[in-house]
């Protein structure tokens, strides 16, 4: 009896690992740079966050503002007047704070999505949340990416406005790539 236990045990043991790394692979978003209006674009690859609703089929589409503080582990700055039919995308510095903290405090500023990038290292990271409290107060969608993709973000956009992080549009999109 024992002996025929085992293998079930087993087989189970199986089943449960390969669902556990089928949650386990990355669905990957990208977030577009629109620049020139629509003339030309840059992509940058992202992990959307395991907290707060999930970008839409049709992505996000915004202003990039650096956040004011840079790590958002207190309340930031709201979006500048801009163009009225656009919202804003916040980039925030990895570190010092949880995720979730730092999602909340860009909603709570008036962002409509936010990007938190690594610091000295590109390696993407898939957000969590630690406190259930601040999850279930977030309704923005959230991504993470890379530091040398946030320069390079942050560089398109500096040489379309002359200015770092001004007002040039920016898509955040789903994908594997992207959906138009």
């Amino acid at each position: 009896m024992r002996r025929q236990r085992r293998p079930a045990l087993a087989l189970r043991a199986v089943r449960a690992s390969l669902i556990l790394l089928g949650l386990l692979v990355p669905a990957q978003a990208v977030v577009r740079a629109v620049l020139d209006g629509n003339s030309s674009t840059v992509d940058f690859a992202d992990l959307p966050a395991l907290f707060g609703v999930p970008l839409a089929p049709e992505g996000v589409r915004g202003y990039l503002m650096e956040a004011k503080p840079a790590n958002a582990c207190h309340p930031i700055e709201g979006p500048r007047p801009g163009n009225g039919s656009l919202g804003a995308i916040v980039l925030i510095r990895r570190y010092d704070c949880t995720f979730d903290l730092k999602v909340l405090h860009a909603q709570r500023a008036g962002f409509e999505a936010a990007i938190v990038h690594n610091v000295h290292s590109d390696d993407l990271v898939r957000m969590g949340h630690v406190y259930e409290d601040l999850r279930r107060q977030i309704a923005i969608p959230s991504v993470f990416m890379g530091e040398a993709a946030s320069q390079d973000l942050g560089f398109s956009l500096w040489l379309l406005w002359g200015r770092p992080h001004g007002k040039a549009q920016l898509s955040l999109r789903l994908g594997p790539g992207i959906c138009e």
